[in-house]
């Protein structure tokens, strides 16, 4: 008989100030093949409370929030975490903004939903 291994799910953080957008996230996030783990948080230190309680697989990120900036926390968890994958989701149409964060590394971004 064959052996079932239970590898162990990726964990997925999701980091917007917009909680509409997160529940939209989440709901679309948690169909995605291999079942990961999605938690989500709004900016501030809840998320670098979760970075430090949990080992996640991937930071998505947000670049415009009003009481920290996406790049603020993609900056922290680059230097904190560097085994940690980032990506930017963002609504923002500042090319200079979305320069600056491709500039620093990050895996990826795409431009999110926009009301």
């Amino acid at each position: 008989m064959g052996q079932t291994t239970n590898a162990p799910r990726h964990k997925i953080l999701f980091v917007d100030d917009d909680q509409d957008f997160l529940n939209i996230y989440f709901e679309t996030l948690k169909r995605v093949p291999g079942s990961p783990e999605i938690f989500s948080a709004t900016p501030g230190a809840r998320v670098l409370a979760m970075l430090e309680s949990e080992a996640f697989n991937l930071l998505i990120v947000d670049l415009n929030m009003s009481k920290i900036d996406g790049l603020q926390v993609l900056a922290i968890a680059r230097r904190k975490y560097p085994q940690l994958r980032l990506m930017v989701l963002t609504g923002v149409r500042d090319e200079q903004f979305r320069s600056r964060a491709d500039g620093m590394g990050w895996t990826s971004s795409g431009r999110s939903p926009t009301r």
